[in-house]
């Protein structure tokens, strides 16, 4: 395996990692009350719109609830059923973990712990975008929680896109800038081009502009 490949895996190993957390990790975040800044910790996205499936997220408050909307909330239980049945067919066996999680993030995470080869890394960025447009739609429907993924409005340095074709979530296709950023990792979704966050200052030279605050902590 060359240096250059290698890195390339080593970017896109880190890139699909942070997907999943995204998707199915706990989240730090506080809540600020009379003066008093309370620190906690939240679902995983997945996990909050399983809860959603018989309700309708009310953004009212400092954090979302759930109020009654029976008998089932249609967006929620139609992405939840793509989720698994994608997850599904990237890893059909059986997989490890606590059996009390849901299958599909047991799967996800024997993902993540899967050793990864040159070869397959394609297919890794297919699922890494796949689960990132996962997570956009998630906060779409739950928008109470913050992004925490930047659009960067510049040529990709690898294939010169500036923007691409994707699908947002009511079926339309739209144009989205190429390059994504997220403080793990950064992509560019034409090329699937990946930068672990030690190349994130190189990125940031390439394209001639700095990238956004957070990105490079």
């Amino acid at each position: 395996m060359s240096e250059y490949t290698a890195e390339l895996l080593a970017g896109a190993v880190v890139a699909f990692t942070d997907a999943v957390h995204a998707l199915v990790g706990h989240r730090p975040d506080t809540i600020t009350d009379d003066n008093t800044t309370r620190h906690i910790i939240l679902d995983g996205r997945y996990t909050e719109l399983t809860e959603a499936r018989h309700a309708q997220h009310d953004t009212n408050g400092l954090r979302g609830v759930y109020k009654s909307k029976p008998p089932l909330w249609i967006d929620a239980c139609s992405l939840l059923d793509q989720i698994d049945r994608t997850v599904h067919e990237w890893w059909p066996t059986p997989a490890p973990g606590d059996p009390r999680q849901p299958a599909t993030i047991r799967r996800l995470h024997a993902l993540t712990d899967h050793p990864w080869r040159p070869q397959d890394l394609p297919g890794l960025n297919v699922m890494t975008r796949i689960i990132l447009g996962w997570v956009d739609r998630i906060d779409t429907l739950l928008p109470a929680e913050p992004l925490h993924t930047w659009e960067l409005t510049a040529a990709c340095p690898a294939c010169g896109e500036t923007t691409v074709l994707v699908e947002d979530e009511a079926g339309e296709m739209v144009r989205r800038a190429a390059l994504r950023a997220t403080k793990s990792s950064a992509v560019c979704q034409a090329c699937d081009t990946n930068w672990a966050p030690e190349h994130f200052l190189g990125l940031a030279a390439a394209i001639g502009a700095s990238l956004p605050d957070g990105v490079l902590e």
